[in-house]
Order: structure tokens, then C-alpha cells, then sequence
């Protein structure tokens, strides 16, 4: 039975065919019998059963078929082999041509376009100047509207909204409440699901998914296997790409790319034209911006900042509140947290551990199993390296070098050309400078200075206010202490101490068990060594020898080739000079002299007061047993 009929005298000639408004012969749904409808080819056009119907002034031609409970209303046209079925609505100027197929509770209006094989059903709706051709399949809620295209075998499903000029195609896939709008691109086999928003002109294409509540905006790409979600967002001009993933509350900005095998999370933020690349992971609240760099296995977390020029690789960690900024590189195994701070030119690599407030600037470089801790600085061209461990306020820089097990700490400092390595201890307010070198097990603490050339090793010791510089050397187990001073081509070793405010320079050496105190002086190539004890102004010089048990005190003054040894004792302002010799229990004492080429002076011999004594000039070389010189009156035995 027919619902409808033509009228023949109500015709429109397109394109040479010969269309014919139609009227109804009967009741049915909203038309009533006699009611005039659209246009149509021929009955092909509109089938004969259900509810549906042609209106106003809307046009069914070609090979197009409208059947069901569908309604063509408005000056919308159905053309070609399209098909019109179920409860589907085509109104007002929209156009479904092609093989394109409406169906279910579909919409389209406007001056939407359906093309090709394209396929909307369900509730969707295709508004304003919106086209889906191709093999496009818009189902469920879905919304397209404004200039929004959907084509190639893109699906846009659930309560999707595509919207303004965005574009869908390839094999995209939309689907959820997923929001696309502004001049935004979905193509390849995108998938965008959940909550996703994409906006402005952003760009997703190849294999990229895109869910939860992740937004990506601006000139934002997203490509590859690239997963963005949670609450993520890709904004500006940045890029993420390869099988990069960003989640949690991150974001990606301005001109960065992440890409590889990459990983965003928590509350991270990658700026500026920063990279993140390979199986890198930046997590937390942490930030990469400038030009920065993170690749290889490294990660970055907490609150730490990689930015600028700076380059984090290998399987580095930057953790804490660390910054890693300027020029600076970190990589291998290299952990730097706390609140470390890495920048200018800097480089940490190996297994270096960096932490605390310490800084490593410049064109320092830290690497093997070095450990920067506190508030210790690493500058200039510096170098730590080995297990050396720099901690406290303490400060290595210029072109110093510390490695081995070598520990600096405290307030001390190393600079210049110096080296410190070994297992040596600088700390306290020590500093080591100039070209000197500190190795072995020797300890440099208190205020101490080691310079120059210096060159301090063994087990010795350097504290106080003590000083060891020009070439001077300190070793064995030596301890120089108070404010002494040893310089020159010095050399001090064995068990020897100096103490006081005593002075060692020139050629002299110091070694055994010998003490060196108060203001005294050994200097020029004399030696002292045994258990010999030099003490108050006392002056040793030339190539003087003071050795066993002997004690030099008081104001005196050894020099020439003399020897002063066994338990002998020189005192008060006595001189002892030539090659004379004091030896045994022999004493030299007040204002005495003894001198001569061929002196001898031992046994219990006391020479006392202003007495001289020249053995060659007297013809006496030796004197000793108990004969005391100089008594009740001054005496002169020349």
C-alpha cells in the first residue's frame, strides 16, 4: 500500500532530472493525508513503509534510499547511493551523498556533508558546516559540529565532541567524552578516549593514544606510540613522540620534545625547547626547561631542575632539590640530590655522588666514586675524582685535583695547581695551594697551609697555623704544628716535629725523632735528626748538625760545620760554629763560643759566662772530662 503520491505538476529539473514533490495518501506519524512533502527522483527514493518522509522543501534522488522512520526536512539533499534509515533526521541544508549511510537516531543538520562511505548512527549528531566521508563512522552521542571533518576510517564514538575546524582521519579512533576543537589534527591510528581534550592546532597522528583528562593544546604533537594521560597535558609547541609516555598531573610545553621510550609522570614539567629521550623518566614535581637534556636511563624526581644548556644521561639520578642548569653535564651511574646544585660548565660522571648544598661549578668535573656532600663548592677546572670525598663548607677549586680516598672537610680548601690523594685528611680552615701535592695518609687540619711546591705524604701530620710551602717536604709520620713554618727546599720526615713558631727552610732537613720548637731556626743545609731537640730563638745553619739527644735552647747560634750530638746541650746565647763539636754531656751555655776546625768539646765539659774556645788556636783540640770553662770570670782559651 503507498503512503505517498506524486504531484505532476510540481516538478524541479536538476542537472536534466526531473524531481517530483510528493504528497501523502494517508495518516501517518506527524504527516497528515494531503500533506505536501519534498521532492524526490522517483519511489526508489522513499520507501512506501514506516514513518518516513520527505518535508518541506528537501531533495531524495539518484540511487539514495530513505526508509524507516527517517525524516528529510528543510533544503537538505540525500543523493547518489546514500541511505537514510531507522529514526535518522537530515534537516535544514545538510547534504548526505555518496554511499554514505545515516541511520539509528542520527542527526545531521546544517549545512553538514556526508560523503563517500561514511556511516553515522546512533544519537550522533552533524551540525553546522560539518563533512564525514570517506569510510568516517560517527556513532552513539557523538557530536560533530562547526567545520569539523571526519574522513578515511576514522570513528568518533560515545559522547565525543568534534568541533570549530578539527580533523579526524586515517584510522583515528574517538571515543568517551573526548573533546577536539580549534584547528586540532587526529589522524594515522590515534586513539583519544576517556576525558581527553584536544584543542588549538595540536596534532595527533600515528599510533599515539591520548586519555583520562589529558589535554593537548597550541601547536602540540603528539605521534608514534606516544601515550598521554591521567591528567596530563602536551601545550605550545612541544612534541611527544616514539613511545613516550606523559601521566599524572605533567606537562609538556612550549617548544620541549619527549620522545623514545620516555617517561612523564606526577607533576613534572618539561619546558622551553627541552628534550627528554630514550628510557629517560622525569617524575614528581620535577622540571626540564631551557635547552636541557635528559637521555639514556637517567632520571629526574622530587622537586629537582635540569635547565638551560644542561645534559643528564646514562643512568644518572637527579633527585631532591637538586639543579642540574647552565652547560653542566651529569652521567653513568652519577646521583646528585638534596639540594646540590651542578652548573656552569660543570661534569659529574662515573659513580660521583653529589649531595647536600654542595655546588660543582665552572669546569669542575666530579666523577669515579667521588662524593660532594654539605656545603662544599667544586670550581674552575677542579677535579674529584676517584672515592675522594669532599664535604663540610669546604672549597676545591682553580685547577686542584682530589682523588683516591683523599677526604676534604669542614672549611678547608684546595686550589690552584695543588693535588690531594691517597687516603689524606684536609680539614678544619686548611688549605692546600700553588702546585703543592698532599698524598699518603697525611691529616692537614686545623689552619695549616700547604703551597707552592710543597710536598707533604706519609703519615705526617700538618696543623695549627702551620705552614708548608716553596718546595718544602713533610713525611713519614713528621708532625708540624703551632704557627711553624717549613719552606725553601726544607725537608722534614721520620718522627720529627715542629712546633712553636719555628722556622725550617733553605736546604735544611729535619728527621727522626727530633723536636723543633719555639722561634728557632734551622736552615741553610743544616740537619737535625735523632732525639734531638731544638728550642726558643735557637738558629742551626749552614751545614750544621745537631743529632742523638742533644738540645739546642735560648738564643743560640749553630752554624758552619758544626755538630752538636750525643746529650749535649747548647743554651742561653752561646755559638757554636766552624767544625766545632759539642758532644757527650757536654754544655755551651750564656755567652760562650766555641769554634775552630778542629774543636772537640765532650765528656762533662761546661763551658759558661763569655768564655771562647778555639781548639786550633790553642793547640787543645779536645776538651773534656769535667773541666768547666768560664766560671768566676769570662775566659778566653784561644
Amino acid at each position: 500500500m503507498k503512503k505517498y503520491g506524486f504531484l505532476q505538476t510540481d516538478t524541479i529539473q536538476v542537472n536534466g532530472r526531473t524531481f517530483y514533490r510528493i504528497y501523502a495518501l494517508e495518516d501517518f506519524g506527524n504527516v497528515e493525508k494531503g500533506d505536501r512533502g519534498g521532492y524526490i527522483e522517483s519511489e526508489d527514493n522513499l520507501s512506501h513503509e514506516g514513518l518516513c518522509w520527505v518535508a518541506d522543501n528537501a531533495q531524495v534522488s539518484g540511487n539514495a534510499r530513505v526508509s524507516g522512520d527517517a525524516q528529510i526536512l528543510g533544503d537538505a539533499h540525500v543523493s547518489d547511493g546514500a541511505v537514510v534509515s531507522g529514526h535518522a533526521v537530515v534537516s535544514e541544508r545538510a547534504s548526505i551523498f555518496g554511499s554514505a549511510v545515516v541511520s539509528g537516531y542520527a542527526h545531521v543538520s546544517s549545512h553538514a556533508r556526508i560523503s563517500g562511505n561514511a556511516q553515522i548512527s546512533g544519537n550522533a549528531q552533524i551540525l553546522g558546516d560539518a563533512k564525514a566521508f570517506g569510510g568516517a563512522k560517527v556513532a552513539d552521542h557523538a557530536v560533530v559540529s562547526g567545520k569539523a571533518q571526519i574522513s578515511g576510517n576514522a570513528k568518533v564514538l560515545g559522547d565525543a565532541q568534534i568541533s570549530d575546524s578539527a580533523k579526524v582521519s586515517g584510522n583515528a579512533r574517538i571515543s568517551g567524552n573526548v573533546e577536539i576543537s580549534g584547528e586540532a589534527k587526529i589522524s594515522n591510528a590515534a586513539n583519544i578516549s576517556d576525558h581527553a581534550k584536544i584543542s588549538d592546532y595540536a596534532e595527533v597522528s600515528g599510533s599515539a593514544h591520548v586519555s583520562g583528562f589529558a589535554k593537548i593544546s597550541g601547536h602540540a604533537k603528539v605521534a608514534g606510540d606516544a601515550h598521554i594521560y591521567d591528567h596530563a597535558q602536551v601545550s605550545g609547541e612541544a612534541q611527544v613522540l616514539g613511545d613516550a609516555r606523559i601521566s599524572g598531573n605533567a606537562e609538556v610545553s612550549k617548544k620541549a620534545c619527549v620522545y623514545g621510550y620516555a617517561r612523564i609522570s606526577g607533576n613534572a614539567r618539561i619546558s622551553g625547547k627541552a628534550q627528554v629521550l630514550d628510557h629517560a623518566e622525569v617524575s614528581d614535581g620535577a622540571q626540564v626547561s631551557g635547552n636541557a637534556k635528559v637521555s639514556g636511563d637517567a632520571v629526574i624526581s622530587d622537586k629537582a631542575k635540569v635547565c638551560f644548556n644542561a645534559q643528564v644521561s646514562g643512568i644518572a639520578h637527579i633527585s631532591g632539590h637538586a639543579r642540574i642548569s647552565g652547560n653542566a653535564e651529569v652521567s653513568g651511574d652519577a646521583h646528585v640530590y638534596g639540594k646540590a646544585y651542578i652548573f656552569g660548565d660543570a661534569v659529574v660522571s662515573g659513580n660521583a655522588r653529589i649531595s647536600g648544598k654542595a655546588r660543582v661549578s665552572e669546569k669542575a668535573h666530579v666523577y669515579g666514586y667521588a662524593r660532594i656532600s654539605g656545603d662544599a663548592v667544586v670550581s674552575g677546572n677542579a677535579q674529584v675524582y676517584g672515592r675522594a670525598h669532599i664535604s663540610g663548607n669546604s672549597h676545591i677549586y682553580n685547577n686542584a685535583k682530589v682523588y683516591g680516598n683523599a677526604e676534604v672537610s669542614d672549611n678547608a680548601q684546595v686550589y690552584g695547581n695543588a693535588e690531594v690523594f691517597d687516603n689524606v685528611h684536609i680539614s678544619n680552615c686548611a688549605r692546600v695551594s700553588g702546585n703543592a701535592k698532599v698524598f699518603g695518609d697525611a691529616h692537614v687540619y686545623g689552619k695549616a697551609y700547604i703551597s707552592g711546591n710543597a710536598k707533604v705524604f706519609g703519615d705526617a701530620r700538618i696543623f695549627d697555623y702551620a705552614k708548608i710551602y716553596d718546595k718544602a717536604e713533610v713525611s713519614g709520620t713528621a708532625h708540624i704544628s703551632g704557627s711553624a713554618d717549613i719552606y725553601g727546599d726544607a725537608k722534614v720526615s721520620g718522627n720529627a716535629e715542629i712546633s712553636g713558631y719555628a722556622h725550617v727552610f733553605e736546604h735544611a732537613k729535619v728527621f727522626g725523632d727530633a723536636h723543633i720548637s719555639g722561634d728557632a731556626r734551622i736552615h741553610g743545609c743544616a740537619k737535625v735528626f735523632g732525639e734531638a731537640e731544638i728550642t726558643d730563638r735557637a738558629s742551626v745553619s749552614d751545614q750544621a748538625k745537631i743529632f742523638d739527644r742533644a738540645k739546642v735552647s735560648g738564643n743560640t747560634e749553630i752554624y758552619g760545620n758544626a755538630k752538636i750530638y750525643d746529650d749535649a746541650e747548647v743554651t742561653g746565647r752561646a755559638w757554636v760554629y766552624d767544625d766545632a763539636q759539642i758532644c757527650g754531656h757536654a754544655k755551651v751555655s750564656d755567652f760562650a763560643q766555641v769554634y775552630g776546625f778542629s774543636t772537640k768539646v765532650c765528656g762533662y765539659v761546661k763551658i759558661l759566662g763569655n768564655a771562647h774556645f778555639d781548639g786550633q788556636s790553642t793547640g787543645t783540640e779536645i776538651l773534656m772530662g769535667y773541666i768547666t770553662l768560664g766560671l768566676e770570670s769570662d775566659a778566653t782559651l784561644a
